[in-house]
């Protein structure tokens, strides 16, 4: 949230076994996941960060959003 407080990891609450997998992308290419959450959540300004956690290309994002 905008005081820098977690209110969701999609992770929460899952278990997970190790998968290794390679998987090529084209340049200029894109992969998209989706997912959906439908937990309460109040007006305001919130941070979504995806962590990417490869040994070789380890990657962060983050996009800000409002709820009104």
């Amino acid at each position: 949230d905008a005081s820098g407080r977690e209110v969701w990891r999609w992770s929460t609450g899952r278990m997970f076994t190790q998968s290794v997998q390679n998987r090529l992308i084209d340049a200029g290419a894109t992969v998209s996941y989706a997912d959906r959450w439908d937990g309460p959540l109040g007006p305001g300004t919130y941070t979504a960060v995806a962590v990417l956690l490869s040994s070789s290309h380890p990657t962060e994002q983050r996009v800000e959003f409002s709820r009104e």
